[in-house]
């Protein structure tokens, strides 16, 4: 699971009753965090930032990613402000849209790393599906199957081969947003 800020993080880690192992980011340095997640079946580890961009777990270790929020940069960031300022109106589509879009990118590319995987992305995110920049962000990604029903990714999963058909099949993927 993928968060924009520690609070996020930390507030849907309280509040989770899952019968799956997890981890938050913090818990251990990143590589041990990395390795725990690889090397414990049916785990979930919930981090921010870091893990957005640059980890790299193949195959069936990581078949799901979900992303609370779209990453837009935090708007109470002195540098991130100036740079606002700077572009006047067209603060949002020339920055600030950009920017998330990128970010996100980064996070979906966290799932799909060769052409022999597969998987889930569900952006949990109302802004994909209901704002004026939302089809913007949905023609940035992968094209892969869209879908607003958990019935679709539960008949997704069902139906992925058996790990010695895997090697022959091409990558697969369903984006899902509320």
């Amino acid at each position: 699971m993928l968060f924009t800020s520690y609070r996020h993080l930390n507030f849907v880690a309280e509040n989770t009753t899952i019968p799956y192992p997890f981890k938050l980011q913090g818990d251990m340095p990143p590589a041990k965090l990395i390795q725990w997640f690889k090397s414990t079946p049916d785990s979930v580890l919930f981090a921010t930032s870091t893990f957005w961009q640059g980890v790299d777990i193949k195959g069936e270790d990581l078949s799901l990613v979900v992303i609370g929020k779209l990453p837009f940069s935090s708007p109470g960031d002195p540098v991130y402000q100036e740079r606002c300022n700077r572009l006047g109106n067209s603060w949002f589509n020339d920055l600030a849209l950009p920017s998330a879009i990128l970010t996100l990118r980064q996070g979906f590319g966290r799932l799909i790393r060769g052409s022999n995987e597969y998987g889930v992305v569900a952006i949990l995110d109302t802004r994909v599906a209901k704002s004026s920049y939302g089809k913007t962000i949905i023609s940035s990604l992968p094209d892969v199957a869209i879908t607003h029903n958990v019935a679709d990714v539960k008949q997704f999963f069902d139906s992925v081969p058996s790990s010695a058909q895997k090697k022959t099949k091409k990558s697969a993927g369903v984006r899902v947003s509320t």
